[in-house]
């Protein structure tokens, strides 16, 4: 943040550019996470059709700052959209998905023998 003070057109370049990576990462996990990217495109202020992955859109992958207009103006305030899991949880989540007898050692995820 020293640098909006000291050098403001390099601290707005680069908050720009972080945007458009947010829009680039929001149309790519679309397909995956659609809600996840409609919530990104939302806090961006951008219609979800601003979210799909286009020529135009990934023309602007060297230059992501230009992906949203000068001036654009952003959605509403953000909010965390994943919680934090605690490290009890990791033991209780690798407790309960962990193959004790590696019986599925060695086999593929999708179509093993």
């Amino acid at each position: 943040w020293k640098h909006l003070r000291t050098n403001r057109d390099w601290a707005y370049t680069h908050v720009a550019r972080a945007l458009g990576v947010v829009r680039l990462l929001a149309a790519l996990l679309s397909p995956f996470l659609p809600t996840v990217a409609g919530l990104y495109l939302h806090y961006l202020g951008l219609q979800s059709e601003d979210g799909l992955l286009s020529s135009d859109l990934l023309a602007g992958i060297h230059a992501p700052q230009t992906l949203l207009a000068p001036g654009h103006r952003l959605g509403p305030r953000s909010r965390p959209l994943f919680r934090e899991i605690t490290a009890d949880e990791v033991d209780a989540l690798r407790a309960r998905f962990s193959d004790p007898q590696g019986t599925d050692a060695g086999v593929p995820f999708l179509g093993g023998a």
